[in-house]
């Protein structure tokens, strides 16, 4: 088997399901969680840590049938190595984490009513993001309904029932991750990305994530709408390439609407 390096490293995406895989998916390649995964966080939090880009350590581009590669700069041996001694070393970084968090708790217990006092707020503090999330998710549910209306033939999979090839399928990860994914099953099998959303419960909005560029975004939507949601570019080569911050009640009528148009214009991909 050929070595190669994932084409995307260094863009690590906790919300994308190329990087952690998809778990509800009856595809073993899609379930599979990307093999470079932890390698790619370790080297993106490294070359924001030091400055750096991609660029410098790897040469990209696409090959002659249109698929990305990355070819490492000092070889693909020495970049793999250099990735793996970044693993090590960010283990050692939690376990002294760890420990020295550890001792806090043993000290802190000596202290009585602050241990309390921490706990008390804690609780307090999680009781209040689980509120916001819900109030997020009834945002995004709304989305949903919204994006119905512009699409009139879509068809939402069942939970816990396998999808079908044209269904759209949510993947839920907001307690856990706080971010919910919207994709469609191809007629391949193919899992093709519609839209991602990191939930932000500190300002009760989204940032969303879609598979289009921001060129393109300019050219398909109006100038207000394009104005109003002032799409950024999502650096690298992973299936989302532009980002939508801040997004609230208004932003996101918007998006399922222009989600709707982009579809519509081919420029969101169902069938590959």
């Amino acid at each position: 088997m050929k070595k190669a390096i994932s084409p995307c490293i260094g863009e690590y995406d906790g919300g994308d399901i190329t990087c952690i895989g998809d778990s509800d998916s009856d595809n073993e390649d899609d379930s599979r969680p990307c093999s470079w995964r932890k390698k790619c966080k370790v080297f993106k939090q490294y070359m924001k840590d030091t400055n750096t880009e991609a660029v410098d350590y790897l040469e990209a581009g696409k090959d002659e049938d249109g698929n990305y590669y990355a070819n490492a700069r000092d070889g693909y041996e020495a970049f793999r190595a250099f990735c793996d001694d970044l693993v090590e070393k960010s283990k050692k970084k939690k376990k002294k984490r760890k420990i020295k968090k550890t001792k806090l708790k043993v000290d802190n217990r000596l202290k009585g009513p602050t241990v309390a006092a921490k706990t008390a707020a804690a609780l307090a503090l999680a009781a209040r993001s689980k509120e916001r999330k819900a109030v997020l998710f009834k945002m995004f549910m709304e989305f949903r309904r919204s994006l119905t209306e512009h699409l009139e033939d879509i068809e939402f999979a069942s939970p816990g029932k396998a999808v079908l090839p044209g269904q759209f399928f949510i993947i839920n990860r907001s307690e856990a991750s706080s971010y919910l994914s919207l994709y469609c099953k191809s007629s391949r099998g193919r899992d093709m990305p519609i839209a991602c959303f990191m939930m932000k419960t500190h300002s009760l909005s989204f940032n969303v994530k879609i598979p289009v560029e921001v060129d393109s975004l300019e050219k398909e939507l109006s100038k207000v709408t394009f104005d109003r949601l002032s799409p950024v570019l999502v650096k690298g080569s992973g299936r989302f390439k532009s980002i939508i911050k801040k997004a609230k009640k208004v932003e996101l009528a918007l998006i399922a609407e222009s989600i709707a148009n982009l579809v519509d214009s081919g420029n969101i991909e169902l069938s590959s």
